[in-house]
């Protein structure tokens, strides 16, 4: 059976696109003549895994002559990297048993990949998350088999980018222990501002664009906008859609260019109830929200950003939020593990 054995610390994180490609998150760097490293490219590597390769293994993933990369903007040459990462659940081929006895479910081809890249800049780590549905790389890779191209092949930002994506900085960036912050095309995140004692606020962004394809009504009309370039602090209990170009707030001293994308979504704050604890992360599944309070806990920090936390977890789960429209509704649960 063949398959690809890679190595090299290039490789930062990877999930699977399809039954057969992954998407591997890696710093691409080339060397000069003295071996020093000239500049590093953040890239999105699809590889078709079923495809034996040639040669040693393992093989580093620098050295490989198959593939489609998708580049990120240059860097400015001041930053420094921090951690790249990739996550998008649930897993390509998943579908619900039938025991479940479910009418509908997720779409196989309706996933998102929640990209992360921490950087160093101006004294303080800022993440940067890119949204990318799978389509906008499924694409790309049926063009280049239906060329028969040979080869690695690059695509530099503005080739994939702009249009297929939708770039932003994060004011309250998402844990790296709790992950299961997107699922299908939604993603969750905490409102930027929160203090102790006060209700906690969660946001939720569907880059599902079946609705913009079957038309908006003159409500969502009236509360579509521009897209603002960053997480906005501004609070919504109506649908939000943003539909229109931005520039990526900030960008100016992460990137050597102005960065500007455009991938329509929309979002809606929710108010998380019988929780007021600012140590708390939100994740999402298919109908619910589940929230994890930590009541104490300590955080070591390294180059890599890791987390190390101990003490009691408290879990909270809103089974069936009205996520972004009155379409979804329930009753609260509270349970402690």
């Amino acid at each position: 059976m063949p398959y690809k054995h890679l190595s090299g610390d290039e490789i930062q994180s990877f999930s699977f696109l399809s039954e057969t490609h992954v998407v591997l998150a890696i710093l691409w760097h080339e060397e000069d003549d003295e071996g020093m490293i000239d500049s590093i490219e953040p890239t999105l590597l699809v590889l078709d895994f079923m495809e034996e390769i040639e040669g040693p293994r393992p093989q580093n993933v620098l050295e490989l002559d198959t593939g489609v990369h998708f580049r990120y903007p240059l860097l400015d040459e001041q930053i420094t990297l921090v951690d790249f990462e990739i996550r998008a659940d649930p897993a390509p081929a998943w579908r619900p048993g039938y025991s479940a006895n479910v009418p509908f479910h997720l779409a196989r081809n309706q996933r998102l990949y929640v990209v992360s890249l921490w950087v160093h800049v101006n004294a303080s780590v800022r993440c940067l998350v890119l949204f990318v549905p799978s389509k906008t790389l499924l694409n790309e890779v049926k063009k280049v088999a239906e060329d028969k191209k040979l080869g690695r092949q690059v695509l530099l930002w503005r080739d994939w980018g702009p249009t297929g994506t939708r770039m932003m900085l994060s004011h309250h960036p998402h844990s790296h222990i709790w992950v299961c912050y997107v699922y299908g095309m939604r993603y969750i995140a905490l409102e930027a501002e929160r203090n102790t004692g006060q209700k906690v606020w969660a946001r939720v962004y569907d880059f599902n664009d079946a609705p913009l394809r079957r038309g908006l009504s003159e409500e969502d009309k009236a509360n579509m906008k521009s897209g603002t370039g960053f997480m906005s602090k501004e609070r919504s209990t109506e649908t939000v859609w943003e539909t229109g170009t931005s520039r990526v707030h900030g960008a100016k001293w992460i990137f050597r260019e102005k960065v500007e994308t455009s991938l329509p979504f929309r979002w809606r704050s929710v108010e998380l109830p019988d929780t007021s604890e600012p140590s708390v992360s939100a994740m999402v599944t298919e109908d619910n929200i589940i929230l994890v309070e930590v009541s104490r806990c300590v955080l070591g920090c390294h180059a890599e950003v890791d987390q190390l936390r101990e003490g009691t977890e408290h879990y909270a789960q809103v089974q069936g939020s009205e996520l972004l429209n009155s379409e979804i509704k329930g009753s609260c649960s509270r349970f402690t593990a």
